[in-house]
């Protein structure tokens, strides 16, 4: 309402001038769009021409689009292909955040395209049908706006029917602002910090409008202090909200950051590098944490661990794999390994092959257990290279295969037995016998065949298969067809 208005003729000219002044005044001293940023272009005009097919308009809010993108309409989600940029009449090559700009779309059909989409970067931009904004109702509105209240929404070339949940409050007066949750009738494409426009239901009358704070978020309950502090944290700045959704998703990716804040990738890692010199911040593989939250996750690991040596003593620690079932999914692979390996640094842990354990942890069997432990061994180092599979063993012992699962783990760990493949073990003076007769036989020959390993072995088929293919494995040996090569066989006993 404070704009200059400048009495322009088109006829005869006058006033173009100061119309051109003014307008050059006013971009000076507006902030730049972020061209940095996902491309995001809501679609206010689309039509068919012949020989080019799609055509659609808009002013590119955030980003930048360059002829042969790969970029999509939502809704409905259509992937399409950018065949050409048009700028008043020129055609570049690209166009930045601000600019008036028509693409030509190569993949859709312009009857697929309904009021309110949006051409944007692929993957990046999900609809949502809830969202928190700071709103201002104008002292001019007929009416208090009152809590659940219908109104038209209107956002970019969108329009919606929402319901304004104010959350500190029934009512808000005309005149004065309030922090909401807006409840849409359908989903829209939102980003933080996007203007909206809100009309009475009816009459339709513009009654206020607002900015998106967290496009987003969680249902809120309401009177709550914590709620309000939050949001208000979240209009304090970029690096407030990025330390919310940290704080709400517990770990998130560069992308999911983008989408989440709207800003530039550039912008964000900015932002992170600040906030992991001021410790604010952690960066885990791929993904970011809060201080908070890995400690947290870090006690959960040992906790878990702890529990796990209590109910299994014999076993040498809890599997890699099933420990990082006590942490969030969400959490990628390349993160957990960077926590675990934080947590072993600190000596919280100590991680041995598949195995964590705490670092003071020992599997110690009772007498009963030991008893049994011993028989188990015994009967592998008597039957030495003729060893047969698991259940053959046990059975000859009188053992049941279900309550010795424990001893065997125990036996892996301390190196009593060799593990060749799920149902073949050798005991470790029995390997040692047999990894010496590999070398002696590479000392005299280059290749070897299962046959000649199994005459000198003493043993079957079906073992010396398994114990060949444990060599290979460990990379003593390299098969290569129907023989095998020395490749990293150790000189000395491992």
């Amino acid at each position: 309402q404070d704009a200059p208005c400048c009495r322009v003729s088109s006829r005869t000219g006058a006033g173009i001038p100061e119309l051109v002044a003014a307008i050059t005044t006013l971009a000076a001293v507006m902030p730049t769009r972020d061209a940095d940023g996902p491309m995001r272009l809501p679609i206010d005009r689309h039509f068919s021409r012949a020989g080019f097919g799609t055509i659609v308009t808009g002013t590119l809010l955030s980003g930048t689009v360059r002829s042969g993108d790969f970029v999509e309409v939502v809704p409905p989600g259509i992937p399409v292909r950018v065949r050409e940029i048009q700028i008043h009449g020129e055609n570049p090559a690209a166009a930045r955040a601000g600019q008036r700009v028509a693409l030509n779309l190569a993949g859709i059909d312009c009857e697929q395209i309904r009021r309110g989409a949006v051409v944007a970067t692929r993957g990046l931009f999900t609809p949502t049908e809830r969202l928190d904004a700071r709103l201002h109702l104008l002292p001019t509105a007929p009416h208090p706006l009152r809590f659940r209240a219908p109104v038209h929404f209107y956002l970019g070339t969108a329009r919606a029917v929402g319901r304004v949940a104010l959350l500190d409050r029934d009512s808000l007066p005309p005149g004065e602002n309030a922090l909401a949750q807006i409840h849409l009738d359908r989903p829209l494409i939102t980003h933080r910090l996007d203007r909206f426009i809100l009309r009475s239901y009816s009459p339709m009358t513009t009654i206020g409008g607002g900015l998106i704070i967290d496009p987003a978020p969680a249902k809120h309950k309401r009177f709550r202090n914590e709620v309000m502090t939050a949001l208000q944290e979240l209009e304090a700045g970029d690096k407030a909200f990025l330390l919310q959704k940290l704080a709400e998703r517990h770990c998130l990716r560069l992308k999911e950051l983008e989408l989440a804040s709207g800003l530039g990738r550039d912008r964000i890692e900015a932002h992170l590098r600040a906030l992991t010199e001021e410790q604010r911040v952690v960066q885990l593989g791929d993904q970011w944490v809060l201080p908070s939250t890995l400690t947290d996750w870090c006690q959960r690991l040992t906790a878990e661990t702890c529990r796990y040596h209590q109910q299994n003593p014999l076993q040498p620690g809890i599997p890699h794999a099933t420990l990082k079932g006590v942490l969030p999914d969400r959490l990628s692979a390349k993160a957990y390994e960077q926590l675990l390996a934080r947590a072993v640094q600190e000596k919280k842990l100590r991680q041995q092959q598949e195995w964590v354990q705490q670092t003071d942890f020992r599997p110690r069997p009772d007498a009963a257990q030991q008893q049994t432990i011993d028989r188990i061994e015994s009967a592998y180092r008597q039957e030495g290279a003729l060893a047969r599979n698991k259940n053959a063993m046990l059975e000859n012992l009188g053992l049941a295969v279900a309550d010795c699962d424990d001893f065997f783990a125990y036996l892996f760990a301390t190196s009593r037995l060799i593990k060749l493949n799920d149902e073949s073990f050798f005991h470790r003076d029995t390997f040692e016998q047999a990894l010496q007769l590999l070398r002696d036989h590479f000392a005299q020959q280059r290749t070897l065949t299962m046959a000649e390993f199994r005459d000198q072995l003493g043993s079957a088929r079906k073992q010396t298969q398994a114990l060949l293919e444990y060599f290979d494995r460990q990379k003593y040996t390299l098969r290569q067809e129907d023989v095998r090569v020395a490749w990293q066989l150790p000189a000395t006993q491992p």
